[in-house]
């Protein structure tokens, strides 16, 4: 649990240039965990009432979250009572000394530290450890292992970028900071998606797409990019080659164009543990 107060020291530091000395006082400033954005800008105040400054709504609540919790009084439960922790620890240890084959799991809500000692737990039992991910996040898993994955950073594609092309994701729902941290001002945001979003509406293009329709205009994009021929199977498309390969040709030209184009996307499927647009994508990118 972060704890605020300590963060909350004002530092003054001192700078020669020139024979002259100028005083820089800089901010105390904290990481907001609430989404991957990871903002690093955000101000705690406490005083007259907890103020959280620059955060998005989901960091504001976050922190309020936070804090709440970190007040109330830690329990701990076995079969539904409570108990001190020793007893917990001892509950604990008995079922995993007659366990055959225990999972260790679920750990994503878990801080660093935490982490590394389950790690060390499920060596110690001679069990298996898996993430808790969902579908969404095993398919972008299998891709990264089958295909490899191109990255940047938020700051390389705020500086570098001029094209950023958002697939199938709305950060302005999920990530309220993101394009602002891109800096998508100035840049050429297209917006790929089944129906118009709040991030849509701020683009400068909006093509709207059928999830069912990604992976064929994906691998039809590919084959553009490549300058490779691509058959349609047509039973499996809805809107047709011809309306396919416009938004394959419209979106490749948008790409080659780019000095320093980025995708962010997310997922077209809500069932299924391999997405194959994902692989589509990397290929993609690569």
């Amino acid at each position: 649990m972060l704890h605020v107060t300590s963060l909350m020291k004002s530092w003054v530091k001192w700078r020669q240039s020139d024979s002259i000395f100028c005083l820089m006082m800089t901010k105390p400033t904290v990481i907001c965990p609430g989404c991957t954005c990871l903002c690093d800008d955000i101000e705690v105040v406490d005083s007259d009432g907890l103020k959280i400054v620059n955060a998005c709504a989901s960091g504001k609540q976050w922190f309020s979250d936070g804090l709440h919790y970190a007040n109330q009084p830690a329990q701990h439960r076995v079969d539904g009572q409570v108990v001190s922790l020793e007893m917990a620890i001892g509950a604990a240890k008995d079922i995993l000394d007659k366990a055959m084959a225990p999972l260790v799991c679920g750990l994503d809500a878990l801080n660093v530290d935490a982490q590394q000692e389950a790690w060390k737990l499920a060596k110690s039992i001679h069990g298996t450890i898996d993430t808790s991910l969902n579908n969404h996040g095993r398919a972008g898993l299998y891709s990264l292992q089958k295909h490899g994955k191109v990255t940047a950073t938020i700051g390389e594609i705020a500086n570098r970028s001029n094209l950023i092309v958002f697939w199938f994701c709305d950060p302005m729902a999920t990530h309220p900071r993101l394009m602002e941290r891109l800096k998508c001002d100035g840049k050429r945001v297209i917006v790929v998606d089944e129906a118009e979003t709040a991030t849509a509406k701020l683009a400068d293009t909006f093509i709207e797409l059928s999830p069912s329709e990604a992976l064929s205009a994906l691998m039809m994009l590919n084959a553009v990019v490549r300058e490779k021929s691509f058959n349609l199977d047509a039973s499996a498309s809805t809107v047709g080659r011809d309306t396919l390969g416009s938004f394959a040709e419209s979106l490749a030209n948008e790409l080659a164009s780019s000095t320093y184009g980025a995708i962010c996307y997310g997922h077209t499927t809500d069932d299924s543990q391999f997405d194959a647009a994902n692989d589509q994508l990397a290929l993609l990118v690569r």
